[in-house]
Parts: structure tokens; C-alpha cells; sequence
């Protein structure tokens, strides 16, 4: 691009356009935050000019222009970047995400768009002069003050639901979860424990409390150390979930008799038999596996410990 001296006009906001990508690259800036650069620039005024394109689409300052519709701003300070709308699409995207790269408080998934944004834009010029794609991602990085195999991990969070994602940049779901429901559990799979951490979510209480429920819910989805737990470790969670509904079933008999409807009543007593029956025939099952394990070790030469 060639220099070109600054066109800088007053433009009025009601005019002003957000760029398509913002949006898409970068979570909106809290109310919070556009409440102190509304201070700020009430005191101070419009220290620096916005960037935007001939047809009064933002390039750079999407916060100070929301800043500016909070105060009442009726117009702001401009700089039309002819230069970059001649160089094309590409030069002002980019320029979009190094503006906000410079000026924002940017979250870990703030920065994953960012490095994808960038490595689709200038994948045709760095990285085709590039050894391997590694190269890009830590150049990259390096830019951003992380390493390269950082982004890709921050980056594959992306791919989880936007419930996942604001969780984990709400710090109420460590990264390895988030990074594992992205990385291991299908679309569907994804849904479902995106709706049970919302759910979760408006459950509400102590936001310690909501990270262990939360956790309790990834943990559902996989097995400790990555190994599937044994049918007998199966069978003694359901045992004992068994033995908590019988004993609650008898302590309540006479609410049972007298608050249910005889058929209802009947084919719960019924209900109540089978997970009796069944709760003795794991039982037999339990010490029949326990038998068999002993021979076992005792063939081996093993101690029966």
C-alpha cells in the first residue's frame, strides 16, 4: 500500500457501521467496560480518531463508537482509510484484528480467533514462504506472547458449543474439560452437556459450588484416566443407589399406603420386590466374581491377598 496522508472528517455515529467480523472474532465488550471508556472519554474527549472505510464502515474504535452512543455523541473524529479500502478486503480485516489485539482486554478464545482469523488472511502470503504450518502457528504466537501450541488448544475450544466456551471464559470450566469436550465428544454429545451446564448455570448459588457442578458433569462423560470403568465398579454405584431407594421405600410405608393410589401402590410394591430380587442377585453375582478371582490367583501362584 502506498502512504497516504490522513483524510480525517467528522462523521456522524448514527451513520456508522460495525464491521461484519467483528462480531465473529471478537465477544462483545462487557457494559462495564464500555461504561469506563464512556468516563473516560467524557473527561478526556476523543483522544484518538476512529478508522473506517469510504462507505462508514468501523475499521478500528467499535468500543469508543458505542462509548460515544452512550453519551449522547453526535458525532466523532474519523480517519477514512482510502488505503485500505483499495487494497481490499484482506488489508482491512486485518487491520480490524490487530486494532483490537492492541487495545482490548482480550480473553484466551479472543486471542484462538484472532490466530485463525489471521492464519486464513495471510495463509497465501507468510505461510506459503513457511516450512510447515507449526511455523505460522508460532510466529503467531510469538506475537501474541504464547506458544504456538497454545493457540491450537485455545482454538480447538471453538469448536464446543457457546455455552462450553463462555463458561470456560467465565473460569467456571478448567481448560482441560473444556479442551476435552471439544476435542473427544461428538456434536450430539457436545449438546448434551452444553445444556446441563447451562442448566447448571441457572441453578445458581456460590460460584464454587457451580464449578464442582459443573465438573461433576464433564466427569460423567469420561473415565478416569481415560480407562473405562469396570462393571463391577458399574454395578456398586448401582447397588448402592438400590439399596438408598429400598431403604427410603420402607421408611415410608405408611406415606406410601395411604398417599398413592391402590393400582399405583400395587405396582410399586411390586417395583420394590424386583430391586430387592435384583440387589441379592448381584450380591450372589459379587461373591461368585470374588470366588472366581481368588482361583485365578491362586493358579497364577499368587497370594490370595
Amino acid at each position: 500500500m502506498k502512504y497516504q496522508k490522513k483524510k480525517l472528517v467528522r462523521v456522524l455515529v448514527s451513520k456508522l457501521k460495525p464491521h461484519p467480523r467483528q462480531a465473529t472474532l471478537f465477544a462483545p465488550s462487557s457494559e462495564e467496560e464500555i461504561q469506563a471508556l464512556a468516563a473516560s472519554m467524557e473527561k478526556d474527549g476523543q483522544i484518538d480518531p476512529i478508522e473506517i472505510t469510504p462507505d462508514n464502515v468501523i475499521i478500528c474504535g467499535h468500543q469508543r463508537v458505542e462509548a460515544a452512543k452512550l453519551l449522547g455523541w453526535k458525532e466523532l473524529l474519523a480517519w477514512v482509510r482510502d488505503d485500505l479500502a483499495e487494497a481490499g478486503a484482506q488489508a482491512v480485516e486485518k487491520r480490524l484484528i490487530k486494532d483490537n489485539l492492541l487495545r482490548r482486554q482480550l480473553t484466551n478464545l479472543d486471542y484462538a480467533r484472532a490466530y485463525l482469523g489471521l492464519r486464513e488472511l495471510e495463509y497465501d502470503n507468510w505461510v506459503a514462504q513457511a516450512r510447515a504450518k507449526e511455523d505460522y502457528r508460532d510466529h503467531v504466537g510469538h506475537r501474541f506472547g504464547v506458544e504456538g501450541r497454545t493457540l491450537d488448544r485455545w482454538a480447538s475450544i471453538l469448536r464446543s458449543p457457546m455455552s462450553v466456551q463462555q463458561a470456560y471464559t467465565d473460569k467456571i470450566l478448567i481448560e482441560s474439560d473444556a479442551i476435552k469436550i471439544a476435542q473427544k465428544l461428538d456434536a450430539k454429545t457436545q449438546t448434551k452437556v452444553a445444556k446441563k451446564i447451562e442448566a447448571a448455570r441457572k441453578d445458581g448459588g456460590a460460584r464454587k459450588e457451580v464449578k464442582k457442578r459443573i465438573a461433576g458433569i464433564v466427569a460423567n462423560y469420561f473415565a478416569r484416566n481415560g480407562k473405562p470403568p469396570e462393571s463391577f465398579t458399574i454395578w456398586s454405584r448401582l447397588k448402592k443407589a438400590l439399596q438408598t431407594a429400598i431403604r427410603d421405600f420402607d421408611c415410608r410405608a405408611s406415606e406410601i399406603k395411604f398417599g398413592i393410589a391402590r393400582p399405583d401402590r400395587d405396582l410399586l410394591h411390586s417395583a420394590i420386590a424386583l430391586l430387592r430380587d435384583l440387589r441379592q442377585t448381584g450380591k450372589r453375582n459379587e461373591e461368585e466374581i470374588e470366588a472366581a478371582k481368588r482361583v485365578h490367583r491362586e493358579s497364577q501362584g499368587k497370594s490370595p491377598s
